[in-house]
């Protein structure tokens, strides 16, 4: 009888001291544990509850509390999914805490439910991943000790444009990974974090070759990676941290990442020079491949051998693709079926097909409107932001060491229906040997 309305309007609604025989310290005790816990940061609940328990949640506080007192956030998932299939006793697909822990660590095991899936999406835990996460973490754990500790690398000096390229990846990684992991997000953040910081470390590695990587940006890399994992990994990262890098002090107390803001124009001068070379090692190896089996009775064909390459650039875009990137950087924040209509009335008068507009036109404005997005509006520029000659020039020695070719030369051109910023034109120079006589 003693908790009145007044008494609960003084410990949730900075009210009046009431007229009780509460004694006031315990009413100030109860007011402070309040204040302290409330407003709560976030309530993490099932996709199911948000039409009853969340909903009403958010009715009640606002019925009851000032709006400082309202929730801050809630974040709602998905149910969860073992091998695809609902996890259910009566079908024995069912897996328990200490099970899967016994089974593929704690480590490995949050590594898996991550990347299960996001959001409201039904999470997938696949045994495969699991156990996938373990060799993953077991790998680096060696390629780390080995780089840091057994086999140091020892370049140092200026950093080269490898070693530019690579920083600004790790930059930008750091910054998706983080952006996911305040939003929970926490696929998108191993996304981010882990795998294409590791896609970025291996492209690092392969163009370096013999040089070797810089020790510097190994050692950021080794801090970054473990720095980013924390929050799926931490006892792997702990022993990285403290073990492996000799690091005071605990990883989960050292703070976020710092790294300068990527440097967009470098990273995409990266990012042209790996898709050139996928391209052009595909065009080489369809080239060289042994001729179809001809009919019985047909002449053999003898072998071909690519000897040279010539690439043409172009750093401007022309004719469509330049309506198109024009038409897209003004209508960023459409639908993209309002974009489409603009894209159309904007090309009318190009002279393409239907087939044309299906085949090259929208494939080409999907594309480039998805790498605005993650890249930002300056992917839209009709004038290449890169200098493609001096990118390929400046890294011959290194294209003609992948693809084993020794003649490679570069050409530029304005012809915008030969090649456009990105997609040089690839040329190949070859000899045929002649075939074995027939017997």
């Amino acid at each position: 009888e003693d908790m009145t309305p007044k008494v609960w309007d003084y410990i949730f609604s900075e009210g009046e001291l009431p007229d009780t025989q509460i004694p006031k310290e315990a009413l100030d005790t109860m007011k402070n544990e309040f204040n302290f816990w409330y407003p709560f940061d976030l309530r993490v609940s099932g996709k199911d509850l948000i039409q009853n328990h969340l909903t009403f949640c958010l009715y009640n506080h606002t019925a009851l509390f000032p709006e400082d007192k309202w929730p801050k956030g809630m974040r709602c998932n998905g149910h969860l999914l073992l091998n695809n299939d609902k996890m259910s006793k009566s079908t024995g697909n069912f897996k328990t805490l200490n099970q899967a822990i016994f089974e593929y660590s704690s480590d490995a095991m949050r590594f898996a439910l991550a990347d299960a899936g996001d959001a409201l999406d039904d999470a997938n835990f696949v045994h495969d991943t699991a156990n996938a996460s373990i060799l993953r973490l077991t790998k680096e754990l060696e390629w780390m000790e080995e780089v840091l500790v057994t086999a140091p690398v020892t370049r140092t000096g200026d950093f080269n444009f490898a070693d530019k390229v690579f920083k600004s990846a790790m930059s930008l990684c750091t910054k998706k990974a983080i952006d996911a992991y305040e939003i929970m997000l926490f696929r998108g953040a191993i996304q981010a974090g882990f795998y294409e910081l590791q896609i970025a470390r291996d492209e690092y590695r392969i163009i370096c070759g013999v040089d070797g990587m810089h020790v510097d940006l190994v050692r950021a890399f080794c801090e970054l990676q473990t720095k980013l994992l924390t929050p799926i990994c931490p006892h792997f990262c702990e022993h990285v941290w403290s073990n492996v890098l000799k690091n005071e002090g605990c990883v989960v107390t050292s703070g976020l990442p710092a790294l300068e803001e990527p440097d967009m124009v470098i990273y995409q001068s990266g990012k042209f020079l790996d898709g050139l070379l996928t391209n052009v090692r595909s065009m080489i190896q369809k080239a060289e491949a042994p001729p179809k089996k001809k009919k019985k009775g047909a002449a053999p064909a003898g072998k071909t051998t690519v000897t040279g390459v010539t690439l043409t650039v172009n750093n401007s875009f022309t004719g469509w693709r330049k309506n198109v990137l024009e038409t897209l950087a003004a209508n960023m924040d459409l639908e993209w079926k309002d974009v489409l209509n603009k894209l159309l009335a904007a090309t009318e008068d190009s002279g393409l097909s239907k087939r044309d507009l299906k085949q090259q036109l929208f494939p080409f404005a999907k594309f480039m409107s998805t790498k605005a997005k993650s890249q930002g509006e300056g992917a839209l520029s009709v004038v290449s932001n890169i200098d493609q000659a001096q990118v390929i020039e400046g890294n011959l020695a290194f294209l003609k060491r992948a693809l084993k070719i020794d003649d490679i030369t570069v050409a530029t051109t304005d012809d915008g229906s030969v090649a456009y910023p990105g997609e040089p034109l690839v040329e190949l120079a070859k000899t045929v040997e002649e075939p074995p006589a027939a017997e």
